[in-house]
C-alpha cells in the first residue's frame, strides 16, 4: 500500500489488497469523532443487469464471509436510493418497471413491496422518480408516456405514484408541479449504467426542472446567488444530482467536465462552491457526504452519437481489465458476460481515484485505487466504505485524517454491490 503525505512510504502487502490504495490525506482538516462504525453489521445490496437478481447481503462485525439475507427482485430497471430516509427501492422487471421492492435500513430483514399498473403495449415509464410527499412521506413516481410512436408521441401528462412508507398506500394520480417534491441521490459507480438519478435543471429562482418538451416545474431549491440566470432557446446549465434533508447538490451539464460542484447546506441555507481535485462523474450523496469517481474520455477526439463496440474497445482501456474480465456477471446462451463487457461499452475513461467530500464542513479527501472499477458505496461522519472489483474496503476517519485499508469482505457477491449501509446486528453470532 502507498499513503501519500508529503512525501511517499511504500510497504508491502498481500495481492488481494495489493491493488488497493493509495489514501491522500485531507484537503481540508475537519475534527472529526475518534470513533469507527467497526461494530455494526455492513449490509450490501448486489444488483445490476436486467437478468441477475438483486440481493441483500450482511458481513457480521469481525467476520468476512457475507451471508445472504434475501433475495430483494429476480432483475432489476433501477434502483433508487434515499440515505437521509434509510430506503432503498428497487424497481423491477426490467424495461417494464411495475414492483417496487422496499428494503429498509433499520429493518433489512423484512420484505415489504408495492406496485403500480398499466398496459406496457401502450405506455411505458419515460421517468421514474422518488418523491417525498406532503402526509404521505416517500412515494415512487412514474412518468407514463408513448414516445416511440413516431407518428403521435405522447409524453406524460402527470405522474402515477404510490406511497413505500404507509401500510395501505394506493395509486395516486399527481401533477408534473409534484416534481417540487423530488428526492435525488446520484449515479452508482463503477461500468454500470443502472440507477443515473439526475434531472436537468434550467436557472430560475428557485431553479426549476426540465421534464419534457417547454414544460418546467419549479423546485424547493433557491438559485445559488453567484451564479447568473441564463436564458436561450437551450437554458439547461446543471443536473440536480442530489436532494436530501441535508444537503442539495448542482453540477454543470453533463456535456460538461465536471470539476466542481455547488452545496446548499439546507441547515445554514447557504450556496458554496466547491473546487474538486480531479474531474469526477457518477457523484452521489450519503447524508452531508459526497462523492465521485475520477472520469475522463477514452479518446482524445470526440466520438460523436454513432459508435459500434468494436471502435469502443480499441480505445484506451480503463486499469484492471484483467481483473475484470473474470468477473461473469450472466450467461446468455453460449456467451458469458463480465464486468469488464459494461467498461468496453463505455466512453468513458476511469483511472482508479475517488474523492469524498464533506458538503457542511469542507473536509476532503482522495483515494487512489489504481483500478477502474472503484467506487465509495457509503460514507458516514466515523468510515468511508468502498468497494474496489469484488472487494469492499473500509477506511476510519480520525482527528481530520482518513486512515488506512481494512477489507471487509471479498467474493463473487461483492462484484455488484453498489449500495451499502450500516444495520442491526445479527442474532446469530
Amino acid at each position: 500500500m502507498m499513503l501519500e503525505k508529503n512525501g511517499r512510504k511504500r510497504n508491502s502487502m498481500t495481492r488481494s489488497t495489493a491493488f488497493a490504495l493509495a489514501i491522500l490525506l485531507p484537503v481540508t482538516a475537519a475534527l472529526l469523532p475518534a470513533q469507527t462504525d467497526s461494530a455494526t453489521d455492513l449490509y450490501f445490496l448486489s444488483a445490476g443487469v436486467a437478468n441477475v437478481p438483486a440481493r441483500l447481503y450482511r458481513v457480521a462485525a469481525g467476520a468476512m464471509a457475507p451471508e445472504l439475507v434475501r433475495q430483494v427482485a429476480p432483475g432489476v430497471e433501477t434502483v433508487l436510493a434515499d440515505f437521509d430516509r434509510r430506503m432503498l427501492v428497487v424497481a423491477s422487471p426490467a424495461i417494464t418497471p411495475h414492483t417496487f421492492s422496499v428494503v429498509d435500513m433499520s429493518a433489512p430483514g423484512s420484505e415489504r413491496s408495492v406496485s403500480i399498473g398499466y398496459n406496457a403495449a401502450q405506455t411505458l415509464p419515460v421517468e421514474m422518480y422518488l418523491l417525498d410527499m406532503p402526509g404521505q412521506g416517500l412515494s415512487v413516481a412514474l412518468a407514463l408516456g408513448n414516445l416511440w410512436d413516431e407518428k403521435n408521441p405522447r409524453p406524460p401528462r402527470a405522474l402515477t405514484a404510490i406511497g413505500i412508507e404507509l401500510p395501505r398506500a394506493e395509486v395516486v394520480i399527481l401533477p408534473l408541479a409534484a416534481l417540487t417534491n423530488i428526492r435525488v441521490s446520484g449515479y452508482v459507480g463503477g461500468g454500470e449504467a443502472l440507477s443515473s438519478q439526475q434531472v436537468p435543471v434550467v436557472q430560475g429562482d428557485p431553479l426549476h426542472v426540465y421534464v419534457f418538451g417547454p414544460n418546467l416545474y419549479a423546485t424547493r431549491i433557491p438559485r445559488p446567488p453567484y451564479s447568473p440566470d441564463k436564458a436561450g432557446p437551450n437554458p439547461i446549465s446543471h443536473r440536480l444530482v442530489v436532494v436530501q434533508d441535508t444537503i442539495d447538490v448542482i453540477v454543470a451539464d453533463e456535456r460538461q467536465p465536471i470539476n466542481a460542484i455547488d452545496v446548499l447546506d439546507n441547515t445554514s441555507h447557504v450556496w458554496h462552491r466547491v473546487a474538486l481535485p480531479f474531474t469526477v462523474s457518477r457523484a452521489r450523496a450519503f447524508g452531508p457526504w459526497i462523492t465521485g469517481i475520477s472520469a475522463g474520455p477514452r479518446s482524445a477526439k470526440p466520438l460523436g452519437h454513432s459508435v459500434n463496440v468494436e471502435e469502443l474497445r480499441a480505445l484506451r482501456q480503463s486499469p484492471g481489465k484483467a481483473k475484470r474480465v473474470t468477473e461473469e456477471l450472466s450467461h446468455y446462451r453460449a456467451t458469458v458476460f463480465t464486468v469488464d463487457d459494461l467498461f468496453d461499452v463505455s466512453q468513458e475513461y476511469y483511472p482508479g481515484d475517488l474523492v469524498v467530500l464533506n458538503g457542511r464542513t469542507g473536509a476532503l479527501f482522495t483515494i487512489h485505487t489504481g483500478e477502474g472499477d472503484s467506487e465509495v458505496v457509503l460514507a458516514t461522519d466515523t468510515s468511508v466504505y468502498y468497494r474496489v472489483n469484488d472487494a469492499l474496503y473500509r477506511a476510519d476517519l480520525f482527528s481530520g485524517k482518513l486512515g488506512g485499508p481494512v477489507t471487509i469482505t471479498q467474493g463473487p457477491e461483492v462484484v455488484q454491490a453498489h449500495w451499502a449501509f450500516l444495520g442491526p446486528a445479527s442474532q446469530t453470532r
